[in-house]
């Protein structure tokens, strides 16, 4: 039996058996599920999947598949960053960030942006611009995430509704003080990370170049 949610796009996963090795169908020699969604977030442990067979209420077989890999954090289906200006220390500066989600975000799943800190390039002042900068989020995002709060060199939001997978969203960060560099950054100097609630266990990363 395969119950549908109408908000999901993803087909129910269905499963196909082999021919049996003695003739009795309950002894197939290859179950395959198809078309399943992994894990909503990637974690650290190892896990196992469990199965029976049951034929008319009586448990024929049990099995047990052992120390499967976990879920790797997936990227956004697309992500793009815009500077409007490139200068060394030039002030007044709009930063967007503008992402597609790979899966869905519950309400409360946190994103972080986070802006370079190293040796050769830091962002520290984002919270301490003249005059200060602001986060501004477009009618089309403003329906599924909070206001953001901008830190030295982080800024946070939360989502207040469940985001639907495949959704556009753009965050602008305006009035940003740029840093005092001059060179090319790193194709992972910006960051954004998606986590699920009161975790941090990632549902989606990407970077900036």
């Amino acid at each position: 039996m395969c119950i549908r949610d109408r908000s999901n796009a993803v087909d129910c996963g269905y499963t196909t058996t082999g021919e049996s090795t003695d003739g009795n169908p309950a002894n197939f020699a290859l179950l395959k599920v198809s078309q399943l969604r992994n894990a909503k977030y990637e974690f650290s442990d190892n896990y196992f999947i469990t199965g029976k067979v049951i034929k008319n209420s009586e448990k024929l077989h049990m099995f047990k598949y052992d120390e499967l890999p976990p879920p790797t954090v997936a990227p956004f289906t697309s992500s793009s960053l815009y500077l409007s200006s490139s200068y060394s220390e030039d002030i007044d500066v709009q930063y967007i960030f503008q992402i597609s989600n790979f899966y869905k975000y519950p309400k409360n799943s946190k994103i972080t942006i986070n802006f370079p800190k190293n040796a050769s390039i830091s962002y520290d002042h984002l919270d301490q611009s003249s005059p200060k900068a602001t986060c501004f989020i477009d009618q089309i995002t403003a329906p599924y995430l909070d206001n953001c709060v901008i830190m030295p060199n982080v800024v946070e939001l939360y989502t207040k509704q469940e985001v639907p997978d495949k959704t556009l969203m753009r965050i602008t960060i305006n009035r940003a003080k740029n840093p005092s560099f001059i060179g090319l950054t790193s194709d992972d100097a910006f960051s954004m990370t998606v986590t699920y609630p009161g975790t941090t266990n990632r549902i989606n990363h990407g970077t900036f170049g």
